[in-house]
C-alpha cells in the first residue's frame, strides 16, 4: 500500500484534489476509509474527514486511486459524492444514497478480493463464502432489472461467484487430502472466479448507473444496454445467448476483424463461446474452434442462431494458441469499459445452462490473483477545495 506523509495545510479533500492522487476533492472520504485507526467525523452533508490531521503523520493511500477503479465509476457516481466544502448536498437527492451504498460493498468486495492473496491457505478457504457473497450483495439493483442487459451482467456476477465456491470445494478436499498441487491448482481458479465476478458487478453496476451521464433524480437505464436481435425457436437457448452475445460484441467494436484474434477481448471471448455453444449443440457439423477468428462458417451459423443477417464475417489469419487457464463461465461486454478498467467482459443469461449440454467455457484473461496497478486514473475535479475553516485543515 502507498503512503503520504501529511504536510502543512493539509487535508483529505486537498490531497485527493491533486492530480498525482485521485483528481477529485470529494474522493477525500476514500483516504479517511483507508486509515480506520485515525478518529473521522461527519458533517452536516454527509462528507467524512479527519477530526484531526496532523504535519508529519503517515497517512496510508487507498489503491483505488492508483489501480485504475475509479477510471469505471459512471458520473452518478462522483455526483452521488457529497461536497467537500461540508455543507453543499448531492445534487442527486435521495438517489445519492443507493448509488454509494451499491458501490461500497464493491469497494468493500474489491478489498476482500485483494486481500486473499496475501492469506494462508485455510485462510484463503475460508474467506471465499464471505467474499463471494458481498460480491453478489454489490448487484442487487440490477438483480431485478427488466432491461436483458443489465440482468445478464447480475447472472453472470453470481455465475462467477458460484464457480468460486464450487472450486473452492475441491480447494477444501485437496488441502483434507495434503494435496499441494492440487491445493494451488483449485486456489487460483478461485481467485480468478472471483475476479471474474467482481468485474461483471463493475459492468453491471456501470450500466445500472450510465457511464456518460449523472441521474438527476433515480438510477437511469443504461442506454447502452444491448437491443437483442430475434431468434429462432429452433435452436438451442444456449446457442442463441452465445449468438446475442457475438453480436453485441461485433456491433460494439467497428474492428472486430482485428481484435478477435486478440485473447481476453470482447469479440474472441464472444467469438470463442459461440463456437463452443454450437459444437456442442451440432456435433456432427462442428465450426472450426481455437482459431482466432470469425470465419464465414461462424457466421453462417451465427445467422441460423440469430433468425437474421449476422456481421460479416472476418479473413483467414493464422490459429492461436487456446487459454489454458482454469475452465469458469464468464461472458463478454455489450461495450468496452473506459480506461483504466479491469475487465473479464461478460454477458448472456443463457450460458447459465451451459453445463447441462457439455458445454466447456473458459476464462480467457491473463489476470494475476491480485488487482493489478495500472496506469493512474486521471478523475475529472467534480467538487471545490473546502472553503471553510474545516477542522482536519492545519
Amino acid at each position: 500500500m502507498r503512503t503520504y506523509v501529511v504536510q502543512p495545510g493539509d487535508s483529505p479533500a486537498s490531497i485527493a484534489s491533486r492530480d498525482e492522487m485521485a483528481g477529485c476533492p470529494k474522493c477525500g472520504v476514500d483516504l479517511v476509509r483507508a486509515n480506520p485507526h485515525k478518529q473521522a467525523v461527519v458533517h452536516p452533508n454527509g462528507f467524512t474527514t479527519f477530526k484531526e490531521l496532523r504535519a508529519g503523520e503517515t497517512l496510508n493511500l487507498p489503491d483505488k486511486w492508483f489501480n485504475g477503479e475509479l477510471d469505471s465509476r459512471p458520473k452518478a457516481y462522483f455526483a452521488a459524492l457529497p461536497y467537500a466544502d461540508g455543507r453543499t448536498p448531492s445534487t442527486l437527492g435521495d438517489a445519492a444514497a443507493g448509488i454509494l451504498g451499491d458501490y461500497a460493498t464493491l469497494d468493500s468486495a474489491s478489498a476482500k478480493t485483494a486481500a486473499l492473496a496475501s492469506l494462508s491457505d485455510q485462510d484463503f478457504s475460508n474467506a471465499v463464502s464471505d467474499t463471494a457473497s458481498t460480491i453478489d450483495q454489490s448487484v442487487q439493483e440490477a438483480d431485478n432489472s427488466v432491461n436483458p442487459g443489465i440482468a445478464a451482467y447480475a447472472a453472470a456476477t453470481h455465475l462467477a461467484t458460484a464457480s468460486a465456491i464450487q472450486g473452492n470445494q475441491a480447494m477444501i478436499a485437496a488441502l483434507s487430502a495434503n494435496n499441494q498441487t492440487a491445493v494451488s491448482t483449485a486456489r487460483a481458479g478461485v481467485q480468478n472466479a472471483l475476479l471474474t465476478g467482481l468485474d461483471s458487478a463493475r459492468l453491471a453496476l456501470q450500466a445500472v448507473y450510465g457511464s456518460n451521464t449523472a441521474p438527476t433524480t433515480t438510477p437511469a437505464v443504461s442506454p447502452t444496454a444491448p437491443t437483442l436481435p430475434s431468434v429462432s425457436s429452433a435452436i438451442p437457448a444456449t446457442v442463441v445467448s452465445a449468438a446475442q452475445a457475438v453480436a453485441a460484441a461485433v456491433a460494439a467494436d467497428p474492428n472486430y476483424c482485428a481484435t478477435v484474434g486478440q485473447v481476453g477481448s470482447a469479440a474472441n471471448t464472444a467469438v470463442h463461446l459461440f463456437k463452443t455453444a454450437w459444437n456442442a449443440a451440432n456435433p456432427t457439423n462442428p465450426l472450426p474452434i481455437n482459431t482466432g477468428n470469425y470465419e464465414q462458417a461462424a457466421a453462417t451459423a451465427l445467422s441460423s442462431a440469430l433468425g437474421t443477417a449476422a456481421p460479416p464475417a472476418c479473413p483467414p489469419r493464422a490459429v492461436s494458441t487456446p487459454s489454458t487457464l482454469p475452465t469458469i463461465a464468464i461472458i463478454p461486454p455489450q461495450q468496452q469499459p473506459s480506461k483504466g478498467l479491469i475487465t473479464s467482459a461478460l454477458f448472456g443469461l443463457g450460458l447459465l445452462g451451459a453445463g447441462a449440454v457439455g458445454v466447456v467455457i473458459y476464462l480467457v484473461t491473463n489476470k494475476p490473483a491480485v488487482l493489478r496497478n495500472v496506469r493512474k486514473p486521471r478523475v475529472r475535479r467534480v467538487s471545490p477545495s473546502p472553503s471553510y475553516d474545516d477542522p482536519d485543515d492545519i
